[in-house]
């Protein structure tokens, strides 16, 4: 899932993989796997022709990646998943309230994934160097 992720915005196939792969996965708690659904659904969303349809996919992909967020508000990886779904969500859309909130959190907490899951640690401090995030790592 977390290799599928950053593709879900370049290629439909990706989006529709990650939706799938989302229902069949064990081994992760079911916030989790909602959040990686949910941004996958927003994903799809980009991908429908009826501008009702588009907006509704996306919609109910955001309350259930919102409602990911608050099962499980400590989940750095969900709050991952939020800040690059809203940094790359169009602003018409109205979905950027949670960036500062949830890169702050990040911040705060992105040294427990060093020693606990390095190739997250890794995916998330790259993200926010490419998507121009300051970062300062010297804890």
């Amino acid at each position: 899932m977390r290799n599928l992720f950053p593709l879900i915005d370049k290629k439909e196939s990706s989006a529709i993989a990650l939706f799938n792969i989302s229902n069949n996965i064990i081994g992760i708690s079911q916030p989790l796997k909602n959040a990686y659904k949910a941004a996958a659904q927003m994903a799809l969303a980009k991908y429908k022709f009826n501008p009702i349809s588009k907006l509704t996919y996306f919609n109910e992909g955001k309350e259930k990646l919102n409602d990911c967020v608050l099962k499980d508000s400590v989940n750095i990886e969900i709050r991952y998943i939020r800040l690059a779904v809203q940094d790359h969500a169009p602003s018409i859309l109205n979905y950027q309230k949670n960036i500062i909130q949830d890169k702050k959190y990040i911040l705060q907490n992105i040294h427990s994934l060093i020693q606990k899951d390095p190739n997250l640690f890794l995916t998330i401090t790259n993200y926010l160097r490419l998507n121009n995030h300051s970062i300062d790592l010297k804890k």
